[in-house]
Order: structure tokens, then C-alpha cells, then sequence
């Protein structure tokens, strides 16, 4: 059984309606006609019951509390649409994951525009929620703070093992400064590093399985999207397709300066990354 954390029900529906025609579309267009005439009726047999309260001298009292029932039971309706739609496409991933396997479409997944279905541990990037705590003063100190405290400590201990110095020949206070130095710097970096990836990239969650970056979009995820990278990890399945590879390998014209900036932001996409070549995957489904 698939517990979803992502599905894009665009693409998806795009591909499943060339391999049959268009059923999910023609599926959740019945859905919600049934919906709208499930809302329509009890609009109606509602309405009627107000008009009657008001006739017998129930007066408005009575058509307030019709007006709120009939608002309870369209957000009862849409939300029994919402939830079959969402079985609709749990059930046609099955479906289009059949048909590719059947296909051989899985089979050369490093090619670019080649399908892609992998299972591997994940790892979910959310730079503006990174953003938000490297602005927060306090909560940076904090991170700050601890860094500094476990690199002292292993500082110290190094060079009392080394024999190069002790506790009564080296300087505590220098070393903790030289630290603190050091770190600040590396946050201050890292801080303009998100900013520059958030103004570079037009994503900013993403998902990181060895070299695959995975970009995501808000829309289509099945949980809340400000929880998602502090809620989920691990070992995951990712279904999509391969869109372009990232290295160090662009030809550029030097003579034109626009010609240039590919492989600049290549080279600073595998920095911040780390990563020697980044493979980009848009993804069709995640799952458990």
C-alpha cells in the first residue's frame, strides 16, 4: 500500500489520458457533476424548508440555521469530491507504473527526458524555511552557539592527544574566538547562498536523492507544505522524468557574456550542492 507525500495530478492525468483516452478526466468531470447536482438539490429542498419555517412564523432564526446547514453540507460534498479525486489518481499511478514498466520506459533512467522510477533515502530542502530561521537572530545564535561549542570541544581534545600542547600551555579563550571567527563566517555565506539559490531557481523545496535533485512544487503535496521538510525523511520512492543535467561541461562563448551564464550558475548550483553533477527530476509521485 503507497502513502503519497507527492503527487503532481497534472502530469499525470496529461500521460494517463493519452494511454486511455482521457478516462481520469472524464472520470473526475462525472464526480463533480454529481457533486453540483448533489449541492443543487439540497440547495433546493433546503431552500423550500426555510420558506416554510417563515410561513408557519418561525421567522429568520429558522433561515439562518437553513443558510448554515446548507453551508455544512456543500463542505461535506466537496470534501467527498476532493477525497474520491485523490483515490481516482492514488489508483492511476498503479495504472501508469504498469504501463511503463511494460513498456521497457523504465529501463535507461539517466537519459534526459527518459523516465525515472527510484527508491532511495531522501532528503526534503525547504530554502525559504531555512530563510526564516537564518533572519531569526536568536534561533541562528543558537545553531551558532552549539557549533561553536562541539568543534572547541573536539579542538581540545585533538590537541591534547597530539602532545603538541595541554590544558596549561595553549590558549582557551584564543581558540574559542578562532572558532566562533570561523563559524560566523561559514553561516554568513551560507545565509547569502539560500538567498542567491532562492532568486536563481524558480523552486524553493526541493528534494535531494544522491545526485537527483528533485524540484517541488507546493501545490501538489499531500501534507502541509510548511511541515514537510521537518516531518519527512528517509528511504522513499520517487516516480518522474529526467529533464536536464547539471556539470561543469558548458561550452560558452566568452565573447558574449549572456553565453557565459549557464555555466556560472552550473558551477554555483554544484557548489552549494556539493555535488560534482546534479541530475534534475520532475517528479510525477513520491511515496512511502
Amino acid at each position: 500500500m503507497k502513502r503519497f507525500l507527492y503527487l503532481n495530478s497534472d502530469t499525470l492525468s496529461s500521460y494517463m489520458s493519452q494511454i486511455d483516452d482521457g478516462l481520469i478526466k472524464n472520470k473526475i468531470e462525472t464526480l463533480k457533476n454529481d457533486s453540483e447536482r448533489l449541492n443543487s438539490k439540497k440547495t433546493l429542498i433546503e431552500g423550500q424548508a426555510s420558506a416554510d419555517l417563515k410561513i408557519l412564523g418561525k421567522g429568520i432564526e429558522a433561515d439562518v440555521d437553513s443558510s448554515l446547514e446548507s453551508n455544512r453540507q456543500k463542505k461535506s460534498s466537496d470534501s467527498y469530491s476532493n477525497s474520491m479525486e485523490k483515490i481516482i489518481f492514488d489508483e492511476a499511478v498503479e495504472k501508469f507504473e504498469k504501463y511503463l514498466s511494460d513498456n521497457h520506459c523504465l529501463e535507461d533512467i539517466d537519459g534526459i527526458g527518459n523516465f525515472i522510477k527510484i527508491e532511495k533515502e531522501m532528503f526534503i530542502v525547504d530554502l525559504e524555511y531555512y530563510k526564516n530561521i537564518f533572519s531569526n537572530d536568536s534561533v541562528l545564535n543558537f545553531i551558532k552557539t552549539i557549533t561553536v561549542n562541539e568543534r572547541y570541544i573536539t579542538k581540545e581534545s585533538e590537541i591534547v592527544k597530539t602532545g603538541n600542547g595541554n590544558k596549561a600551555t595553549y590558549d582557551k579563550d584564543k581558540l574559542y574566538k578562532e572558532i566562533k571567527k570561523e563559524v560566523d563566517k561559514e553561516y554568513d555565506e551560507v545565509s547569502k547562498n539560500i538567498e542567491a539559490v532562492l532568486n536563481i531557481v524558480p523552486y524553493n523545496k526541493f528534494g535531494i536523492m544522491d545526485d537527483y535533485l528533485i524540484s517541488l512544487d507546493d501545490e501538489y503535496f499531500r501534507d502541509k507544505t510548511k511541515v514537510v521538510a521537518f516531518k519527512y525523511g528517509g528511504k522513499m520512492t520517487l516516480l518522474g522524468h529526467l529533464t536536464n543535467i547539471v556539470n561543469n561541461d558548458v561550452n560558452s562563448d566568452e565573447s558574449n557574456i549572456f553565453s557565459t551564464f549557464p555555466s556560472i550558475i552550473n558551477t554555483f548550483m554544484l557548489t552549494f550542492f556539493n555535488k560534482k553533477q546534479i541530475k534534475i527530476v520532475h517528479p510525477i509521485a513520491i511515496y512511502y
